[in-house]
């Protein structure tokens, strides 16, 4: 998902970026069209989004999955325990791309959730 993630974002009618990158509107555009049409089909696997991504539903396949190649397990499991980087939404007084609902503690539950499932 990576590779296709930087396309969506450095590709530009078939012509890559240059070192100046093709500006803020069109990595804004994109990153919102990338998300719409790939990574969300990708992780919600057809749920709504609020199924999907708006609760803890631990017996969702997203929890339980723990087959080798769920890329999505093996990056929360670095996040959590070797680079700790999460991903949290702005203050307030700052415009957001990222919902302000990612916070640490949302982080927190996600990594309990999905390694942790019994406490």
């Amino acid at each position: 998902m990576f590779f296709e993630f930087c396309d969506a974002l450095e590709v530009k009618d078939g012509i890559n970026a240059g070192p100046g990158g093709w500006g803020l509107e069109n990595a804004i555009y994109s990153w919102g069209k990338f998300w719409n049409t790939t990574y969300y089909n990708y992780v919600c696997e057809g749920q709504d989004a609020e199924d999907c991504i708006g609760t803890y539903n631990t017996s969702q396949s997203y929890w339980t999955n723990t087959t080798v190649n769920n890329s999505g397990r093996s990056w929360l499991w670095m996040v959590c325990n070797q680079i700790g980087f999460w991903e949290d939404g702005p203050p307030n007084s700052q415009p957001a791309i990222v919902s302000r609902m990612m916070d640490p503690t949302y982080h927190q539950i996600s990594i309990l959730a999905m390694f942790l499932p019994s406490i």
